[in-house]
């Protein structure tokens, strides 16, 4: 509703941690991925359960070298976005977090189809694992204001904590749109630039 704030909040430094932990703990990959991959960009569980083989695509670097592996989210075929914003491609950072960039890939390179869904799951049983089973075991005495999606708070306090300037980590985000981005450098470009602001983020 329109001039209601969010309940949620950012995890906790310390929180977080232990959500992680209970996160790479999970002994189904689709759902330790899952996890992983929202921890580590602050996608919205509807933008990540939609994501198939082909969304998971591979940018070049502007300078030539090697490139990334990134998440092509958007609202093609049966795809719904939250808003026109919300579509944009978002590397992801290897060795933080718990996160595998070489077990995400072969992950991947295994699924049948290009139509295959990532992470084999709808947006409420993901949701579901995530609220009612990775946090009352990792933070058993949470509040009722840390759920799925304050990963995308943490996501965003991360970016504020690190410098990292508020135009670039909305288009990671999906706030802004990356039209502008784009436009102004090209995809290469604007992904390192994301790629940089991600690692600046993660990685400190």
């Amino acid at each position: 509703m329109k001039g209601v704030k969010s309940v949620r909040r950012a995890y906790f430094a310390d929180e977080l941690v232990k959500v992680i932990d209970r996160v790479t703990a999970e002994r189904e990959p689709h759902k330790r991925l899952f996890g992983l991959v929202a921890i580590i960009t602050g996608a919205r569980a509807r933008e990540l359960t939609q994501l198939t083989k082909a969304d998971v695509v591979e940018v070049s670097a502007a300078n030539g070298e090697a490139g990334y592996l990134c998440l092509d989210i958007n609202d093609a075929g049966d795809k719904t976005i939250k808003n026109a914003a919300s579509a944009c491609l978002v590397p992801l950072t290897d060795g933080t977090m718990g996160f595998s960039l070489e077990e995400f890939r072969k992950w991947v390179d295994a699924l049948p189809s290009s139509d295959s869904l990532v992470f084999g799951m709808s947006r409420d049983t993901a949701s579901q694992w995530f609220n009612r089973e990775v946090l009352p075991q990792a933070l058993p005495d949470r509040t009722g204001d840390l759920v799925l999606h304050s990963l995308r708070h943490t996501m965003a306090t991360l970016f504020k904590q690190a410098g990292v300037a508020e135009s670039l980590a909305g288009d990671v985000l999906g706030h802004s749109g990356q039209g502008i981005t784009f436009g102004l450098y090209g995809k290469a470009k604007a992904v390192d630039k994301m790629a940089q602001g991600l690692a600046q983020a993660l990685l400190g």
